[in-house]
């Protein structure tokens, strides 16, 4: 056996270190059956020319190791680590373009296949581009056809393909890797390795963050290729526009074992896809995988098998265990586990296998597979562990992918390069261009356009695993330097002429088919416009996403247009998380701001809408069968025909803790229009909506089943149903507050609700106030106009009416069709535990008693009318509003328990929707005593609140705001406390600031430090009082000054300072 030796920039013969080769490709040329190469630390190209072609080729019984310093007497002396030994493809000019095709082949034949006696060990190959015709478009790091070499501790990086960005296995290949990494490879298919009927067994590897565009992210497999992974983990990879985001299988049979899938992403299967394949798990984790329209599925088995065994993958698919794994940081690849995770202990010995590769190198080949990717002993305590760590948080840690930061500025003058701010890209096309999975991008205050040019279907892409951040000023060092108000960043659709929006991008920004790794926070995205007739550009002008789940944050869309749909459009199940958000003055057809497309699944929280408009439907957003989540939210003044703020059609519409101001539709649904599918408002405010020529001040509801609890609305008007028109059944009104709303029309009626043909329609703890109608109801109207041949049931529970108006019924007006002979054409109203009292005339009527009969149980109607109590209830104070009961109202504890209903809409969190009506519109429990109260307000007895006398101590002229104490008070009912002192502050010197302030948490501070002295005043007393608002308690609160001794009196003699001035330091 020889040894050949390897040193760049040698001249000599291989002889030796000292003579050196200065070129692998002469070694590999020299060396035959029984050699060793040995390469030196440095970089290494198949050839110095132009030639793709060529490729470091590895032959059978010839061994190349790599990482060694050039001194080296024995292979066991070499660092790989310190002494990185590159193969590169970087032929040529800068770039990839006209790189190697293959950095490195193993070629063999069928009759005679390379074979594992061909070894290459300790080497980074790097650059390779696969991007020609036939086998040139496969593996641009590594090209194995017929064979199976051995390759260890190899670190693939960044090379690129067709087929195989890393490596590429083809006809019966079945190549070793033990101790391999795999990352930043990118590929059509399979980024890291494309198998065609191949098995390569794969012991200690990691892929992370290579990129397919289509499918694989890290591995694809097809024709009967059937790999085995041990030890793996397979973290950050992506299939861009496919499936399997870690691993794809076509006909082909994978075996993981303790091996771990996190935080890779795809279309479908964000884990794995397994195609008519079978893929088996053992001792490993799938956990928190990605697919772009969030269905949370970790692994997609179409027509296949998947075997689970001692595994955890998450929601249980295939009857694993369904347990959060606790990974020490998976967002940066730290897959290993915390103490108290449910993988520890949790594997299967017998699943291990034998350790083929003798990985502890003990000569033993049979016994179990004795360490872990990190090096530590397999099985460490009673059981081996889930995944491809053992032990909780062992050393070493593993080495994190290298972070990149791009930079861009507009205003750049250096090598524009993206590496600093002053070499900073001027373009963000550049930047989004040179980026990888991994990097970050940020971008300086500046307007950025999609192209310095005139082509309108330019757009700026977002990518899986880069997140774009703007709002800096170009020379901060972190993230949290930025600031995104003073650096306006703007992406910008103004392309072609300036200030002209005809010629303006289809799109500015497009999100298609990414996961939440896509991120983009700190922009406006503004002037795009999809002003096509028909298709995909005419919709979405500031952005478009299909089938994607970006992460959008800290975003402004404005002045965007389209043609028939949205600033923002979503599509084939988008999914985007949409935070700190504003969307202004965008106008389409349908949807200004957004247009939620079929399937579409966005969540927005803390996002504004103002002053958007569409033309038709949907001011703001526009739901088509799609399923929004809309949490503490803002609607000002937006416009359209209907649903101002919000229309929905098919949908499953769920808003909470959210505000609609002044939003106006030209016909129906001020605030909201909602027609078929689920709708679901709950906690939110509805103030001065319109619907200025048809009905639905607020809300417009067509939805059978929806839901409107814990609302408020105020001076909402319409034509009639001045805060909401109901027309569908199964609706309900709870624990509402609705207050001087208005419907306007002469025809119409329902100040505050406005429902029309609707069985079973409930309302249920709500307030009625000061509403009105020109016409009749003012607060209810309710009307059944048509022949349908049914009776409508509507049940007003628990509720109070007072001060509305209406010329007919000022409270509750009733219409059924006036057919006396048939008692199916009619509405029947039951009020139940209610009060109605103190409004205008008559508060309760109908057009007739057989088409609108009223059966009244347990409730105050002033008159007496229907049978009710004429009593006065006593309301606190029923001018301004507060319908809750005086202490030893008639209301108090005479209702009938058995009327209340069931709290379907979970009132108290409890998770329990079968149990009585468990609260009251004020949140206080509805049984207060043995009977229910009258009315949407229990009586609950306020009790004062408690403080303690306390003493605390302070030095004499301590400096103003300095605290002195804090004094804290306790009421059993909860109710917010104000603190005040009454008596007892001093101003000594006359200046009208008082010694000591109190704040509304209680903190006494120093308000002016001349009055506090210990010679003049050493004890203060203050007397502090502690309200609910309605009831006080005191207490004294002692302020003992501490002396400081004057430095000019030497601690006794006089002169020089007269004792009440703080001393000099």
């Amino acid at each position: 056996m020889a040894i050949i030796y390897v040193k760049s920039g040698s001249t000599g013969n291989g002889s030796s270190w000292n003579s050196a080769f200065g070129t692998l490709q002469s070694a590999i040329a020299a060396a035959q059956a029984g050699d060793q190469i040995w390469v030196a630390a440095g970089t290494y190209t198949p050839t110095t020319g132009l030639d793709r072609n060529t490729t470091f080729s590895l032959k059978n019984d010839v061994e190349i190791y790599g990482g060694f310093a050039g001194t080296e007497t024995g292979l066991n002396q070499r660092n790989i680590n310190n002494n990185v030994t590159i193969l590169s493809g970087e032929i040529g000019s800068a770039g990839i373009a006209d790189n190697s095709y293959h950095v490195v082949s193993a070629v063999g034949s069928i009759a005679s296949p390379l074979n594992t006696s061909a070894i290459l060990d300790g080497f980074t190959i790097t650059g390779g581009n696969a991007d020609g015709a036939g086998s040139l478009g496969n593996g641009g790091g590594v090209y194995v056809s017929a064979g199976s070499p051995t390759l260890n501790n190899i670190t693939f990086r960044e090379n690129n393909a067709i087929n195989g960005g890393a490596l590429y296995n083809e006809n019966n290949s079945d190549p070793i890797l033990t101790n391999v990494l795999f990352e930043y490879n990118t590929a059509t298919r399979g980024a890291g390795i494309y198998n065609d009927f191949s098995s390569p067994e794969i012991v200690n590897g990691t892929f992370r963050l290579n990129a397919a565009l289509n499918d694989g992210g890290a591995i694809y497999n097809t024709s009967s290729s059937n790999p085995d992974f041990v030890n793996a983990i397979f973290s950050r990879n992506s299939a861009n526009t496919g499936e399997g985001g870690a691993i794809f299988n076509d006909f082909s049979n994978s075996t993981l074992t303790n091996s771990t899938l996190s935080n890779n992403s795809a279309v479908e299967g964000g884990g794995v896809y397994n195609l008519s394949s079978t893929t088996t798990l053992r001792n490993s984790i799938v956990w928190n995988n990605q697919d772009s329209s969030d269905t949370g599925t970790q692994i997609l088995n179409d027509g296949g098998t998947i075997n689970v065994s001692s595994t955890i993958v998450q929601n249980g698919e295939f009857n694993a265990t369904d347990a959060n794994p606790l990974f020490v940081n998976a967002k940066g690849d730290d897959l290993r586990l915390k103490s108290g995770s449910p993988g520890l202990n949790a594997g299967n010995q017998t699943l291990l296998p034998s350790d083929d590769q003798d990985l502890d190198g003990d000569g033993n080949t049979t016994e179990p597979i004795p360490l872990d990717l990190s090096g530590n002993s397999r099985v460490l305590g009673p059981n081996v562990e889930l995944g491809a760590y053992e032990g909780a948080e062992l050393s070493p840690a593993p080495t994190p992918a290298a972070s990149r930061i791009l930079y861009v500025r507009a205003t750049a003058l250096g090598d524009n390069n993206g590496t600093s701010w002053s070499n900073a890209f001027t373009d963000l096309q550049d930047a989004l261009a040179a980026s990888r999975s991994g990097d970050k991008i940020w971008v300086a205050g500046g307007t950025y356009k999609p192209t310095d040019g005139t082509d309108r279907n330019a757009t700026f892409t977002l990518k899986n695993y880069v997140e774009l951040y703007g709002g800096f000023a170009g020379t901060e060092t972190t993230l949290s330097e930025r600031n995104i108000a003073a650096n306006a960043t703007v992406l910008s659709g103004d392309i072609g002429a300036q200030n002209s929006i005809a010629d303006n991008s289809y799109h500015v920004v497009t999100a298609n088919s990414v996961t939440n790794t896509a991120i983009l926070d700190g922009f406006a995205i503004s002037n795009g416009n999809s002003n096509a007739t028909s298709g995909a550009n005419s919709a979405g002008g500031g952005m478009t996403i299909a089938d994607g789940s970006p992460t959008l944050n800290n975003l402004i869309f404005e002045n965007n247009n389209a043609t028939a749909a949205g600033g923002l459009y979503l599509e084939q199940g988008a999914a985007p998380t949409i935070t700190n958000t504003i969307f202004s003055n965008n106008t389409a057809a349908n949807g200004g701001a957004i247009y939620n497309n079929t399937g579409a699944k966005p969540t927005l929280r803390d996002v504004i809408f103002a002053n958007n408009t569409a033309t038709t439907n949907g001011g703001a957003i526009y739901n088509g069968n799609s399923s929004p989540i809309v949490e503490d939210v803002t609607f000002s003044s937006n416009n359209a025909v209907r649903g101002a703020a919000v229309y929905s059609t098919g949908s499953n519409t769920n808003i909470t803790d959210t505000v609609f101001q002044s939003n106006i539709a030209s016909s129906q649904g001020g605030a909201i229009y909602s027609t078929g599918g689920t709708f679901n408002v709950t906690e939110s405010e509805f103030n001065q909506n319109r619907a200025t020529s048809s009905v639905g001040g607020a809300i417009f509801v067509n939805t059978t089943g929806a839901t409107i609890t814990n609302n408020d609305f105020l001076q909402n008007r319409a034509i009639g149903g001045g805060g909401i028109y109901v027309n569908a059944n199964n609706v309900s009104v709870t624990n509402g507050s609705f207050t001087a709303n208005v419907a306007e029309a002469s025809d119409s009626g329902g100040g505050a609700i406005y429902q029309v043909r609707s069985n079973n329609f409930q309302v249920i703890n709500t307030a009625f106030s000061r509403n009105s109608a020109v016409n009749v109801g003012g607060a209810i109207y309710q009307l059944h106009n048509s022949n349908i041949f049914r009776t409508d049931t509507t049940t007003i529970t628990n509720s109070s009416f007072s001060n509305n108006s209406a010329s007919s019924g000022s409270a509750i007006y009733s219409q059924g069709l006036d057919r006396s002979f048939d008692q199916d054409y009619r509405i029947v109203t039951n009020i139940r535990n209610s009060i109605i009292f103190g409004n205008s005339g008559t508060a309760v009527s109908r057009n007739s008693s057989s088409a609108a009969p009223y059966t009244v149980t347990d409730s105050i109607i002033q008159g007496g009318q229907f049978g009710g109590q004429n009593i006065d209830p006593l309301f606190v104070n029923a001018a301004n509003d507060d319908l809750r009961l005086q202490n030893g109202s008639p209301a108090i504890n005479i209702g009938d328990n058995t009327l209340l209903p069931a709290d379907t809409q979970d009132l108290d969190g409890d998770d329990n929707t079968t149990e009585t009506l468990s609260q009251d519109l004020a949140r206080n429990p509805r049984v207060n005593e043995v009977l229910v109260d009258l009315g949407a307000f229990e009586f609950t007895t306020n009790n004062t609140p408690f403080l303690d006398d306390t003493t605390f101590f302070i030095a004499e002229n301590s400096p103003v705001n300095t605290i002195a104490g804090t004094v804290t008070a306790t009421d059993v009912d909860n109710d917010p406390l104000t603190y005040a002192i009454n008596s007892g502050n001093i101003d000594l010197d006359g200046d009208g600031t008082d010694a000591f302030a109190i704040n509304s948490s209680g903190q006494i501070s120093i308000a002016d430090s001349d009055d506090i002295d210990f010679e003049v005043n050493p004890t203060n007393s203050l007397i502090i009082a502690a309200s609910d608002g309605t009831l006080s308690t005191t207490a004294t609160v002692t302020i003992n000054l501490t002396d400081e001794t004057d430095e000019s009196n030497g601690g006794g003699g006089g002169g020089g300072n007269d004792g009440n001035q703080a001393p000099q330091v």
